[in-house]
């Protein structure tokens, strides 16, 4: 069976060759696709552009507006992410699918790397569903319901329309009306399907760094029983013990320099692209809370900027939480070499180990812009300075 058919990646691998970006795919195929799909977001994009131009002066009409743009404007960057790093993302997963088919790891480190990717599985599942959810909230079933409600419960005038983007294509509105629906609604998916395969593709690439860092933390904490079954196997002396714990410890050295180069890569490829995604994520959940307050009086306005908030919330959220993982699962390392017994072994041993400790106490970490690390730490910070700024849009607009 392929590697990249089982559960933890089908879905995901469908996801990204529907936006071209799945760097197994034909290389011709992948360029159409791809091509269809930024042309496709930008086509969405321009007009939603050059409505903003008329109206930036205007604080209503601006915070109706931005939103959207700045979606889509982090759906490109995303997209592009994997586009220019393409080939650092096949390295990548072709360590991903090295280590999980390795035959030098034990059944029982083959297990921890399964465990750990079935809790991955649950995250990305529920975090997938989530902005699907919210999604069809924001762009079908909401806006369709003054038109159902005009339907079945008729009034003497329509109620106002919920557009699903605030855009303006230089041609009547009026008289184009079937023409703009009907490419909204083509379009409407892809910035979804962006946002949850590119946040899932960085998900799954940092739960193997920290699955694998259990799986050495697993070979320090149990070395010595790994050492007495060779040498009740093989009936050794003292001097191949120690020699077999040595070679132990070379074995754990290699890995975690191994994985140290993992999660360079992976810092290469996400830590600017993390920089611009939450950098517009905090302005535009400013603007999502301000328009929020804004039409406070119109409730199915109101409940569709919350949902798209709610959305850019979880997305944020995601991107930290796996980054708190993979600076506890390295931080976990420490811990389990402190445990260790290597005050038994060689003078040799002993000074290898203890500079492995000294390696270990300091985590790995995936950073925006190399500037701050992304944790759950870095997730308050950027709501507390979402909510300051909003205040002080807020009480501007108040006194205007």
């Amino acid at each position: 069976m392929d590697f990249w058919g089982n559960s933890d990646w089908r879905f995901l691998r469908f996801q990204l060759c529907t936006l071209g970006v799945w760097p197994f795919q034909k290389s011709n195929f992948k360029r159409v696709v791809g091509f269809f799909v930024i042309l496709s977001v930008q086509s969405i994009t321009l007009p939603e552009v050059i409505k903003f131009t008329y109206i930036w002066h205007d604080m209503e009409e601006f915070a109706d507006c931005f939103p959207l743009i700045g979606i889509h404007f982090v759906c490109t960057i995303k997209w592009m992410c994997c586009v220019v790093n393409m080939d650092k993302i096949i390295a990548l997963l072709n360590m991903i699918k090295s280590d999980n088919l390795s035959k030098e790891l034990t059944e029982e480190e083959h297990q921890i790397l399964r465990d750990t990717g079935k809790i991955n599985r649950l995250f990305v599942l529920v975090y997938s569903i989530w902005i699907y959810v919210i999604a069809i909230l924001f762009l079908v079933f909401l806006p369709l319901i003054p038109v159902t409600l005009d339907i079945i419960l008729p009034l003497n005038e329509s109620r106002p329309k919920i557009e699903l983007y605030h855009t303006d294509y230089l041609f009547g509105p009026v008289k184009y009306s079937w023409v703009i629906s009907l490419h909204q609604c083509i379009i409407s998916p892809f910035p979804t399907i962006i946002i949850i395969a590119t946040g899932s593709l960085y998900c799954n690439c940092c739960q193997h760094a920290c699955g694998m860092f259990e799986v050495i933390g697993y070979r320090l904490k149990n070395l010595d029983i790994t050492i007495e079954a060779a040498m009740n196997k093989k009936n050794l002396g003292y001097y191949a013990d120690t020699e077999i714990f040595y070679k132990s410890l070379v074995t754990c050295e290699q890995m975690h320099q191994r994985m140290l180069g993992y999660v360079e890569k992976f810092q290469d490829i996400y830590s600017l692209t993390l920089c611009f995604s939450m950098t517009t994520s905090i302005i535009t959940l400013c603007i999502t809370g301000l328009e929020a307050i804004i039409k406070k009086d119109q409730f199915f306005e109101v409940i569709r900027y919350v949902t798209c908030g709610l959305a850019e919330i979880a997305d944020v959220f995601i991107l930290c939480w796996y980054g708190q993982k993979l600076i506890d699962s390295s931080d976990y390392l420490y811990l389990c070499a402190c445990q260790g017994n290597w005050y038994k072994y060689s003078a040799k041993s002993q000074k290898m180990f203890i500079s492995m400790i000294v390696r270990f106490s300091t985590p790995c970490s995936i950073t925006l812009g190399k500037l701050y690390r992304v944790s759950l730490e870095c997730f308050s910070t950027i709501m507390k300075t979402t909510m300051s700024y909003f205040t002080v849009i807020n009480s501007l607009r108040e006194e205007e």
